[in-house]
């Protein structure tokens, strides 16, 4: 590809800057394009008449007995419009009438759009007349609150289950942390910080991703344009946000409080994350399910606890007495070796949409110190097991046809296969091999080649006919409550489809999962990596595995994921892929971790066109996993 000067002198000058060198094809833009090439409209722009600020009541909504979600009460404002204020804005009586009503959960354009200042951008060209500024902005969110009475004398945190892009957290003028990345939890002790008879000031400080870009407006004269651009260097976040060949681009990139907000409160011992891993050790038959739990619990006191771990699952319950020292972590494991009523006879399961029951169960977990509720954790998950067919070279045979057992296979924590060296069977199809040392008994042989070398799902031993296409955003400014997204499920479900695809993870909040669960929607999850060789790679490639790893822990008990994936058409960088595929190992060890979505054990991607006779797609582009 030739280079125009200008371009090339940027791409050295970007590149010197970067913390490596990337050869790739697309850069993005590095100049809006001239005015003559974007979109028109015929139709008056109906542009909106701000809404006058009114006073809003912070509503502390439960979420569970000892939970509460920060909903209405929030303000927005610029940081820049702070400066000249001779107040500090965690004095109670700060005078906010400037400030927005917030949407919370919601993006920043939310909160503008919802609020009259800029037009809705999913009608018309509305799009255009949104500044692209915002997502140069550094903002602020405040938000006053009490603590109930009722927990006044109980431990209180504050948790964040998503911002965009970065956030630095404060109470009352007391900096308490940070969240970095789109998909990172932030949770916070604040015990010693809130003001436990008073009012609490709440204030985040949102900074933009350093690298948003400059969409690309599609139109007759401009074409489709590049697919993303710089933002790519920002990841974990939504790349798509800056314009992509199926949207614009979204003025704000998605930046705010886009998740919930929640506070909650506990006693001295607290329930970290928890995982509930389902088997059926004897497909094909589905007679028996076995449950296994692993939980983490932490004494956030100076004093030595002996705890008592309650668990129920609908009529079956089991407890666990458990000692902990001082500010001690411990791993807790009920299996079903030691809890016999773990092992499920004819158990109710899960199956995708057009195999079977969604069925779903509830899992309860609290920890009592003396006998008082500490902390409690409430799961849904559904009885099932993933396994899958594809083809491997195996010391003793070279594209060897297995059926690989995740639950089985990765009982040491460890991946068995070996991604960063794969083999091309030609035709761009690859096959991986076994990392050194392990043992191939885990895999099944196959005889039938039939399907080699594509890979198969499979839900509790059945084969599953895989339908469905991408999300690539279920929400252009992140309206991904129940209410917005439901509809499209339904949709799916109706149209006998049973997969989505989440594209570059763009759809990675609780809602989403809930619903593929629900409506029996297989995921293919992606993280956030776009076209090896043409999008641009993170240039923090630890902060993109921090989020990695949050997501993998926090949604891992859905039913539905189907497996794990590092990005669209290509291989993770060297560095993420290894840690990719040992995260999934160890801290799920029940789906595939699938290192590539067009070449390994797979068909390429496309076409990207319509066939006048469908035959001839079904003839000559439907053959294999795609």
């Amino acid at each position: 590809m030739l280079l125009c000067k200008k371009t090339f002198f940027f791409a050295l000058a970007f590149v010197a800057s970067a913390s490596y060198a990337q050869y790739v094809s697309n850069w993005g833009l590095n100049a809006p394009q001239k005015a003559e090439t974007l979109p028109k409209s015929r139709a008056s722009v109906a542009l909106s008449k701000p809404l006058q600020k009114v006073e809003q009541e912070t509503k502390l909504l439960p979420f569970s007995e000892n939970d509460f979600l920060l909903t209405s009460g929030w303000e927005l404002a610029e940081a820049s419009s702070l400066i000249t204020s001779s107040q500090s804005i965690f004095f109670p009586d700060f005078n906010t009438k400037d400030w927005y009503n917030a949407t919370v959960p919601g993006t920043v354009l939310t909160t503008l759009v919802d609020q009259g200042i800029y037009p809705d951008p999913y009608f018309g060209i509305n799009d255009l007349f949104i500044p692209d500024s915002l997502c140069r902005t550094d903002w602020w969110y405040r938000i006053s609150f009490r603590i109930p009475e009722n927990q006044s004398k109980k431990m209180k945190w504050l948790k964040f289950d998503g911002i965009n892009y970065r956030a630095e957290i404060w109470l009352n003028g007391k900096r308490i942390g940070k969240i970095n990345g789109a998909f990172h939890r932030g949770e916070f002790n604040i015990s010693d910080f809130v003001n436990a008879d008073n009012e609490n000031i709440l204030a985040v400080h949102i900074l933009p991703p350093p690298n948003p870009g400059i969409p690309h407006e599609e139109s007759p004269r401009a074409g489709t344009g590049p697919n993303g651009g710089h933002l790519c260097l920002d990841g974990p976040t939504f790349i798509s946000s800056e314009g992509w060949d199926w949207m614009p681009g979204i003025r704000d990139r998605n930046i705010g409080i886009w998740q919930p907000v929640h506070l909650y409160f506990t006693e001295a011992v607290k329930i970290n994350d928890t995982q509930i891993v389902t088997s059926l050790p004897q497909l094909p038959d589905t007679t028996l399910a076995t449950i296994t739990i692993r939980t983490n619990v932490v004494n956030n006191s100076s004093e030595n606890q002996v705890v008592k771990l309650n668990g129920r699952i609908g009529k079956i319950s089991f407890s666990k007495e458990v000692s902990l020292l001082p500010l001690e972590q411990k791993n807790i494991e009920f299996s079903p070796s030691e809890f016999k009523q773990l092992n499920i006879q004819h158990p109710a399961l899960w199956w995708p949409n057009g195999y079977g029951r969604q069925v779903l169960q509830s899992f309860e977990l609290q920890v009592l110190v003396d006998g008082q509720m500490s902390d409690e954790k409430n799961i849904r998950f559904g009885i099932r097991e993933m396994s899958y067919e594809l083809s491997v070279d195996l010391p003793e045979k070279q594209n060897a046809r297995v059926e690989y057992q995740p639950v089985k296979a990765l009982s040491n924590g460890k991946p068995i296969f070996d991604n960063t060296h794969p083999r091309d069977l030609g035709g761009n199809h690859h096959i991986p091999a076994l990392q050194a040392d392990v043992d191939a008994s885990s895999l099944k042989i196959i005889e039938d080649s039939t399907m080699s070398p594509y890979l198969v799902i499979k839900v509790n031993g059945q084969r599953i006919f895989c339908r469905g296409g991408n999300w690539g955003m279920d929400d252009a400014m992140k309206r991904s409550d129940r209410k917005h997204l439901e509809p499209y499920f339904l949709l799916h479900q109706q149209a006998n489809l049973n997969m989505v695809r989440n594209w570059t993870g763009e759809s990675t909040e609780e809602t989403f999962y809930e619903l593929c669960d629900e409506y029996g929607m297989l995921v293919w999850n992606d993280f956030w990596l776009s076209t090896q060789g043409y999008n641009l790679t993170p240039n923090d490639h630890d902060l993109f595995l921090e989020n990695a790893l949050d997501v993998i822990v926090r949604y891992r008990n859905h039913p539905s994921i189907a497996l794990w994936n590092p990005r669209n058409e290509g291989y993770a960088p060297k560095y993420i892929e290894e840690k990719l595929n040992a995260y999934v190992a160890k801290y799920d060890g029940t789906r595939l971790y699938q290192p590539n979505s067009i070449n390994m054990n797979l068909k390429p991607s496309g076409p990207w066109n319509y066939f006048k006779d469908p035959a001839d797609y079904f003839r000559n582009n439907a053959r294999g996993f795609n």
